[in-house]
């Protein structure tokens, strides 16, 4: 969502938007997946983001205990 919101280039293979996650529009479904014994399944499941800007992007993860915040900064 915060890559998408920062206008970066997002490539996903495969949906994930069948899990109803408080607070999170279908359209941002994602995971995550490592399959140890098998690289090129688990490329097909992850998330990609292409940092098509001019300069560097940070992303940054605050978690307080209850609420993550993502937050993508253009340098």
């Amino acid at each position: 969502m915060a890559a998408r919101d920062a206008n970066l280039e997002v490539v996903q293979f495969t949906n994930h938007d069948f899990a109803a996650i408080p607070e999170v529009p279908k359209i941002y479904g994602v995971s995550i997946y490592l399959h140890p014994n098998n690289r090129a399944a688990s490329a097909q499941k992850n998330l990609y983001i292409v940092n098509n800007q001019d300069g560097p992007v940070t992303f940054r993860f605050d978690y307080n205990g209850q609420e993550l915040k993502v937050t993508v900064s253009k340098a």
